[in-house]
Protein backbone atom coordinates (compact mmCIF):
# COMPACT_ATOMS: atom_id res chain seq x y z
CA UNK A 1 0.00 0.00 0.00
CA UNK A 2 1.43 3.42 -0.90
CA UNK A 3 2.82 5.44 2.04
CA UNK A 4 0.39 8.31 1.41
CA UNK A 5 -2.52 5.96 2.16
CA UNK A 6 -0.89 4.76 5.36
CA UNK A 7 -0.55 8.37 6.43
CA UNK A 8 -4.16 9.27 5.63
CA UNK A 9 -5.32 12.11 7.83
CA UNK A 10 -8.41 12.37 9.99
CA UNK A 11 -11.71 12.60 8.13
CA UNK A 12 -13.54 15.84 7.64
CA UNK A 13 -16.77 16.20 9.55
CA UNK A 14 -20.21 15.80 8.02
CA UNK A 15 -22.28 18.95 7.98
CA UNK A 16 -25.12 18.19 10.42
CA UNK A 17 -25.63 16.77 13.93
CA UNK A 18 -22.52 17.60 15.95
CA UNK A 19 -22.83 14.61 18.32
CA UNK A 20 -23.24 12.18 15.42
CA UNK A 21 -20.41 13.90 13.58
CA UNK A 22 -18.15 13.55 16.60
CA UNK A 23 -18.95 9.84 16.86
CA UNK A 24 -18.35 9.30 13.13
CA UNK A 25 -14.99 11.04 13.35
CA UNK A 26 -14.02 8.96 16.39
CA UNK A 27 -14.98 5.71 14.63
CA UNK A 28 -13.23 6.65 11.38
CA UNK A 29 -10.06 7.68 13.23
CA UNK A 30 -10.08 4.41 15.17
CA UNK A 31 -10.39 2.43 11.93
CA UNK A 32 -7.57 4.43 10.30
CA UNK A 33 -5.35 3.89 13.36
CA UNK A 34 -6.13 0.18 13.41
CA UNK A 35 -5.54 -0.21 9.66
CA UNK A 36 -2.20 1.59 9.94
CA UNK A 37 -1.21 -0.51 12.96
CA UNK A 38 -2.01 -3.74 11.12
CA UNK A 39 -0.02 -2.68 8.06
CA UNK A 40 3.01 -2.11 10.29
CA UNK A 41 2.97 -5.52 11.97
CA UNK A 42 6.34 -7.16 11.26
CA UNK A 43 6.09 -9.35 8.17
CA UNK A 44 2.33 -8.90 7.81
CA UNK A 45 1.94 -6.06 5.29
CA UNK A 46 1.20 -8.33 2.29
CA UNK A 47 -1.17 -10.51 4.32
CA UNK A 48 -3.02 -7.47 5.68
CA UNK A 49 -3.25 -5.99 2.19
CA UNK A 50 -4.60 -9.23 0.70
CA UNK A 51 -7.21 -9.66 3.44
CA UNK A 52 -8.30 -6.05 3.14
CA UNK A 53 -8.64 -6.45 -0.63
CA UNK A 54 -10.88 -9.50 -0.12
CA UNK A 55 -13.17 -7.46 2.13
CA UNK A 56 -13.20 -4.54 -0.32
CA UNK A 57 -13.98 -6.77 -3.32
CA UNK A 58 -16.74 -8.52 -1.41
CA UNK A 59 -18.38 -5.21 -0.49
CA UNK A 60 -17.98 -3.88 -4.05
CA UNK A 61 -19.67 -6.98 -5.44
CA UNK A 62 -22.55 -6.83 -2.99
CA UNK A 63 -23.21 -3.07 -3.05
CA UNK A 64 -23.25 -1.30 -6.43
CA UNK A 65 -23.37 2.02 -4.54
CA UNK A 66 -20.33 1.20 -2.35
CA UNK A 67 -18.78 4.58 -3.24
CA UNK A 68 -21.56 6.26 -1.25
CA UNK A 69 -20.49 4.53 2.00
CA UNK A 70 -17.90 6.57 3.90
CA UNK A 71 -16.39 3.71 5.90
CA UNK A 72 -15.71 1.87 2.65
CA UNK A 73 -13.39 4.73 1.73
CA UNK A 74 -11.82 4.66 5.18
CA UNK A 75 -10.94 0.95 5.09
CA UNK A 76 -9.72 1.15 1.49
CA UNK A 77 -7.55 4.19 2.17
CA UNK A 78 -9.41 6.40 -0.28
CA UNK A 79 -9.48 10.13 0.37
CA UNK A 80 -13.24 10.66 0.04
CA UNK A 81 -14.76 13.40 2.16
CA UNK A 82 -17.62 12.38 4.49
CA UNK A 83 -19.85 15.07 2.98
CA UNK A 84 -19.49 13.36 -0.43
CA UNK A 85 -20.99 10.10 0.88
CA UNK A 86 -24.70 9.58 1.50
CA UNK A 87 -24.13 6.84 4.12
CA UNK A 88 -21.63 6.28 6.89
CA UNK A 89 -21.60 2.46 7.04
CA UNK A 90 -23.01 -0.62 5.36
CA UNK A 91 -26.25 -2.13 6.69
CA UNK A 92 -26.72 -5.18 8.92
CA UNK A 93 -24.11 -7.91 8.96
CA UNK A 94 -21.90 -5.97 6.54
CA UNK A 95 -21.52 -3.02 8.90
CA UNK A 96 -17.84 -2.20 9.33
CA UNK A 97 -18.61 -0.95 12.85
CA UNK A 98 -20.77 -3.93 13.83
CA UNK A 99 -18.38 -6.65 12.69
CA UNK A 100 -15.37 -4.88 14.09
CA UNK A 101 -12.54 -3.98 11.78
CA UNK A 102 -9.88 -5.90 13.71
CA UNK A 103 -12.15 -8.96 13.94
CA UNK A 104 -12.45 -8.97 10.14
CA UNK A 105 -8.73 -8.83 9.59
CA UNK A 106 -7.92 -11.04 12.63
CA UNK A 107 -4.19 -11.55 12.78
CA UNK A 108 -2.32 -13.32 15.51
CA UNK A 109 -0.73 -10.70 17.74
CA UNK A 110 -2.68 -7.88 16.14
CA UNK A 111 -3.70 -6.20 19.37
CA UNK A 112 -5.43 -2.89 19.04
CA UNK A 113 -3.07 0.07 19.34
Amino acid sequence: MPPEILEMSAPEAAVDGSERVGEEIRIANEIIETRNHLYHLPGKMAEVHDRLQEIIWELQGKYPDFKQVYLFHVISGSSANRAECSRFDFPGDDSIVKIGFVAQISFKGAKRP
